[in-house]
């Protein structure tokens, strides 16, 4: 059953999937050059979408919180934030270019990271974001390629035995979009992703707004990103943590989409 009304779902995966394709294009050009400018520009194309004539759209949030800081908590780039009433989902995602000398290692710290972060908030979408400058089949041709985590689980076991990877090469995420295809055919992309997270197919909600911050808090994470985003749409740059969240983060940047803001201006 949709939590959001469909029309506007609709409207979301395509200012979504429209920025995603327009940086990819940039991407090509050499405009992006590498993970961290690819997602900044992303998300600022999204909250100033070609539907508005480029103007601000009111309920789409889009924060750098860009730091030096190499070593991620939770072995994630983006954190994405989506609000209805009182009822919040969050998802967060990695980010990788595609190239012949894939991973150093890196990317299955970083999966392992985002298992501990899965165990302590299984509500939580995480999600990884492949996109490269060529085409290369089995990848999206025009956007990035989307998976989710416990897609990747499932090839590990269902394709290689449960042996992971101990170092990830273009190979092994050939095979994966391979395999998830073989199972179920269509795209591997940001709308397919969005239409199953507000369908109420992907992820479980959270506590809401009215939640206080706190530090000591088991799930810090959760309370962080609610406080943070609360602070965004609430315009409060008195109380922005922002500083305090990337510093304990390393988070590129964070997307809110307020769909009641989005319902206000309809």
């Amino acid at each position: 059953m949709p939590w959001i009304p469909i029309p506007i779902i609709a409207e979301i995966c395509n200012i979504f999937t429209d920025a995603d394709s327009r940086t990819r294009k940039d991407f090509t050009k050499g405009l992006v050059v590498n993970e961290r400018d690819y997602v900044s520009r992303f998300l600022t194309l999204t909250s100033y979408p070609r539907i508005t004539g480029g103007g601000k759209y009111n309920g789409l949030y889009a924060v750098s919180c860009s730091t030096d800081t190499t070593e991620r908590k939770h072995g994630i780039d983006a954190v994405f934030v989506f609000k209805y009433k009182k009822g919040i989902k969050i998802g967060v995602c990695e980010c990788k270019i595609e190239k012949e000398k894939f991973d150093n290692g890196r990317f299955t710290k970083q999966l392992a990271k985002q298992a501990d972060l899965v165990k302590k908030q299984p509500e939580i979408v995480v999600f990884e974001m492949f996109f490269h400058k060529e085409f290369r089949d089995p990848f999206e041709p025009d956007l990035s390629t989307i998976c989710t985590l416990h897609q990747i689980n499932n090839f590990i076991e269902e394709k290689r035995g449960g042996k992971k990877p101990k170092v990830w090469k273009l190979k092994d995420l050939e095979d994966l979009f391979n395999h998830l295809k073989s199972k179920t055919p269509g795209k591997y992309s940001i709308d397919s992703l969005l239409d199953a997270i507000l369908n109420c197919e992907q992820g479980e909600f959270l506590q809401d707004m009215s939640s206080n911050y706190s530090q000591n808090s088991q799930n810090s994470f959760v309370d962080d990103t609610i406080n943070l985003a609360r602070s965004i749409i609430n315009n409060d740059v008195s109380d922005l943590p922002l500083e305090s969240y990337r510093n304990t983060y390393g988070i590129d940047a964070i997307s809110i989409i307020d769909f009641e803001a989005i319902l206000r201006y309809q």
